[in-house]
Order: C-alpha cells, then structure tokens, then sequence
C-alpha cells in the first residue's frame, strides 16, 4: 500500500462516537463547572480588593494560556491531514513533530511575558509580583505542551482521553482551589498558584497512557518552517481571541485606569457567567469540527447557517433569563458586594452569540486551510473591540457594546473568506 494512502478502517478516519461526543460534553461541563466555582470560592474568602486582583490574574493567566491554545487547533489540523493521507510532504519523508513547534512558540511568548511585565504587572498583580509573573511564564511553557497534547489527540481521533484531558485539567485545578481556600484559609497568592498548578496535567497522562506518548511525538503534514509559519499564524489570532475571551477583563482594566473594586469584579464575573453556557462546549467541540470539516472539505457558508442560528436561539433565551435572573443569582452566589443591572447581563448574554459565531467561523476557516483570512478575522474584531472600549459610555456598556460589535466584524471576515473558498473549488471541479 503506497505510503500516503490510509485504509477506510485506519483510526486516522474513525469518526466520533455518541459516547466519546458525550465525553467531551462532561468535559466542557466540567471545565465550565470549575471555573465556576473557583470564582465561586474567590469571592467567598478573600477581600474584594483581593478578589479583583485574583481576576485579574485569572483573566491574564488564561488570556496568555489562550494565545498559546491556538496551536491546539493547527496540531489538530496537521496531525489530521498526515494520518488521512492528505500530507504535502515528498512520500516516505516524515514531517517534524508537532511538538516541537509548541515548544518553540511557547517559549518565546513566555520570554514576551517576563520582558514586558514592567508595563502591566503593578495594575494587575501588583501584590503578588514578581513571583507571580515568573510563575505565569513557566506556566506558559507547560500549557505548550498541554496544547500540543490535545490537538494530537484529537488528530489521532483518541476523544476519550481527549476528553479525559480537558475534564482532569479543570477537574485538578478546582481540587487546588478548594484546598486553598477553604481548607487553607486561602490568601490571594495561594489562591493564584492553585488556578496555575493544573498545567501540569498533562504529564501525568503521558506518563501513564500509551496512547498519550504516541499522540505528544506525532507528526505534521508540512515542514518544519511551515509548520511553525502556521501554529505563528494561530497564535496571532489566538492571541485575538484571547484578548476578545479570557483576557478581555485585564484589557478592560488596562484601559479603563482606576475603577471601583467592587464594580470591576462584577463585570468581570458577570462576563463569565454569561459567556461559558455557550463558549465552553463550543471551544470543547473545536477540535472535532476541525477534523470533520478537513476530511470532508465541507467548509462553506450554508454548512455553518444552522449551527449559527442555533447558538442565537440559546443566546436570545439566555438573555431573557440573565435579565430577570443574573442580578438575584450574583448575589446569592458571590455576596451582597457583587451587583450589576439586568440589562448588563442581557446585553452580555447577547454579545456572546457574538463571540461565538466568531469562533465558530473561524474554526470552519482553519479547516478550509484559509489561515491567513482566520487570523485576519480575529485580529479585526479584537482592534475593533479595542477601539470600542473607549466609547464615552460607562464601563459596563462599553463592555456590552465592545464584545458585541467586535466580534461580529470578524465574523463577517471569516464567512467572506470561506465563501472564496468554495466558489473557487467548485470553479476548479467544474
């Protein structure tokens, strides 16, 4: 059989199961679940003061682990296209790992982190740098490897232990927080290495799985310098997303200079809890549509209307229930100093179908190999939520206004770049 060539039966062509889709849904929920509670747990023992700050970090953490999640997708695509007989490799030449690549990258925007926390380190951890900011580095380094992990996975079609990943990530790192906050009387800085300690997860799966070891040296479809060209790619329009999705309460905050403590930690647990319903499952399922989409070349614009629809009946449903709902349930679940109006809730309920359709015709771009016009996409909509930000309105319209506009814009982008795509293939099978 020549080398290239990969039986119908190969796992590099399994589709997803019921169970294993299943697995993944627990796992979003699980992630969901946790970040929910950690905020949960944040707001219940530290101070207000030191709650903000614990967001913040939270929101830079996960802003700069976003960034480095962009190669998840791409080592998903390569590893995809190598197994299925798609590589762009001379036959029997074998591609660089993809580990490789998230290491390199990684590495460098961990440099970026110490080199630049001179200019934003005493506005959003001021009370626990410069430890924090070394520990956040070298947690970047390791969230490389994570990433590199789960695209592999995902490329090799392993949904369970895919899944299994993303739920222990999230599951480990409340475990952590739970005992530092309620079993250790956490302190802001205890708190903040039991959101970073739970990088390492990945180690451990490697360490025990088979499967796992296989999936972290696989290898890509493309060469060395073009593999790098294209996790760079990802990771400049992860680093949009990022700024559009974790890391958009420290740009808000960066941008808004001094703001009351209490009603910065609102808005930004008010951005969390309307988001996550629709973004978690969504991000968990990226990888899947990824594959399915690259095997099937059925990246157009037609494919994406009813999915895009379906997220905008949950979202206008959600809205209506964070309206008469969000203000009562912030308050029951993070104390009486935690309040912001129902529209703001509705509003941000709203712009996260935004986000949403953002992400998901980006993901049907990567697919459709339109990387340049992916990456395009998320960096026009993060420079148009970023313009948006300092609209003469009040923090929490700006927010609302920001994330709604913003994203939409680079949603148009991609659904524009997609459509190219496929009246230039069909001109080709004509």
């Amino acid at each position: 059989m020549p080398a290239n060539v990969v039986p119908s039966d190969s796992p590099a062509k399994r589709p997803i199961s019921a169970g294993r889709a299943s697995g993944i849904v627990i796992s979003s929920i699980i992630a969901a679940a946790s970040a929910f509670l950690i905020q949960v747990i944040s707001a219940r023992t530290l101070s207000v003061d030191d709650n903000q700050e614990f967001l913040l970090y939270w929101s830079l953490l996960f802003g700069v682990i976003g960034i480095v999640a962009g190669m998840q997708n791409e080592t998903t695509r390569a590893v995809t296209a190598a197994r299925s007989g798609q590589s762009r490799l001379a036959p029997g030449r074998l591609g660089p790992r993809v580990l490789s690549g998230g290491l390199f990258w990684a590495g460098l925007i961990a440099i970026g982190i110490l080199a630049s926390s001179v200019l934003w380190a005493p506005r959003l951890v001021p009370s626990t740098s410069p430890v924090i900011v070394i520990i956040a580095a070298c947690a970047v380094v390791l969230y490389g490897c994570h990433a590199t992990l789960a695209g592999a996975l995902a490329g090799h079609r392993e949904w369970g232990l895919f899944a299994w990943l993303m739920g222990g990530e999230a599951a480990s790192r409340l475990f952590l927080a739970v005992l530092a906050g309620v079993f250790l009387a956490g302190s802001l800085l205890s708190m903040e290495l039991a959101a970073t300690a739970s990088v390492l997860v990945w180690a451990l799966f490697v360490l025990v799985s088979t499967p796992s070891r296989t999936a972290i040296g696989a290898r890509a479809d493309v060469p060395m310098r073009r593999l790098l060209s294209n996790c760079g790619l990802a990771i400049a329009s992860s680093a949009a997303s990022a700024a559009l999705i974790t890391g958009f309460p420290a740009l808000l905050k960066l941008v808004s200079g001094h703001q009351d403590a209490a009603v910065m930690a609102s808005l930004i647990l008010a951005i969390s809890l309307t988001r996550s319903p629709i973004m978690i499952p969504l991000q968990a399922f990226q990888g899947v549509a990824i594959a399915a989409f690259t095997e099937s070349g059925a990246s157009s614009p037609k494919a994406l209307i009813k999915p895009m629809l379906l997220l905008l009946a949950i979202g206008a449903g959600g809205a209506l229930l964070a309206w008469a709902l969000g203000p009562w349930l912030m308050r029951l679940l993070f104390g009486d100093a935690y309040q912001l109006a129902g529209i703001v809730f509705a509003g941000l309920t709203i712009a996260a179908v935004s986000l949403a359709w953002l992400t998901l015709t980006g993901t049907a771009a990567i697919a459709a190999s339109a990387h340049r016009s992916y990456t395009t996409g998320w960096v026009f909509a993060a420079l148009v939520t970023l313009g948006l930000l300092f609209l003469p309105l009040g923090i929490e319209m700006r927010a609302v206004v920001a994330l709604f506009f913003g994203p939409l814009s680079g949603a148009a982008i991609h659904l524009n770049a997609i459509a190219r795509n496929a009246n230039s293939r069909a001109f080709t099978e004509r």
